[in-house]
C-alpha cells in the first residue's frame, strides 16, 4: 500500500476563517448537518470534503488516538478505530468539530476542538484534538485496491 502527500496539523490557531453555512436545528434527522449550527472562525483544521475516498486521518486527542478511514468525504461516512474505544473499525458519520456542543464546524476537523461523530443516533464526542495527520492513498479507486 503506497501512501503519499501527508499533511500534519498540531496545536495552535492560525486565525484563518473557515466558510461554512449556518444551519437551523432539526430534531427529525439526528445525524444530519441540518441539526447543527456553524462556528466561525476556528483553529487550523482539515476540510473533509476536500479529501478523497480512502484517505486516512490520524487524530491525537488529549485522551485517545483515532484512525479515520474516509469512505465518503461528502457525508463524513468513515470507518473509525481507536485502541481504547474500537479495536475493530466501526462505521461512523464524522460530523465535524465543536467547542461547546452548541456550535459546530460541519465537515471540519480542527486542532483544539472536539470531534463529534454519529452512528445510529448515538453520538461520540472526543476530547480536544491535539494533532491531525492526513495520508492520501495513491491510485486507489475501490476498497479492494488497498487490501493486501
Amino acid at each position: 500500500m503506497e501512501m503519499v502527500n501527508t499533511t500534519s496539523l498540531n496545536s495552535g490557531p492560525t486565525g484563518n476563517p473557515l466558510q461554512v453555512k449556518e444551519r437551523a436545528a432539526s430534531a427529525s434527522q439526528p445525524c444530519s448537518e441540518s441539526s447543527l449550527t456553524s462556528l466561525n472562525p476556528v483553529p487550523q483544521g482539515i476540510n473533509l470534503r476536500a479529501l478523497a475516498p480512502f484517505d486516512t486521518i490520524s487524530v491525537r486527542t488529549r485522551n485517545s488516538d483515532y484512525r479515520i478511514f474516509l469512505l465518503d468525504p461528502e457525508t463524513g461516512r468513515a470507518l473509525v478505530e481507536s485502541g481504547t474505544r474500537f479495536i475493530k473499525p466501526v462505521e461512523w458519520d464524522v460530523i465535524g468539530s465543536t467547542f461547546d456542543r452548541s456550535t459546530f464546524e460541519i465537515g471540519w476537523l480542527a486542532v483544539g476542538l472536539r470531534i463529534e461523530m454519529c452512528s445510529g443516533g448515538n453520538y461520540l464526542l472526543t476530547s480536544p484534538v491535539q494533532s491531525l495527520n492526513v495520508e492520501h492513498l495513491a491510485s486507489a479507486n475501490t476498497p479492494e485496491a488497498i487490501s493486501d
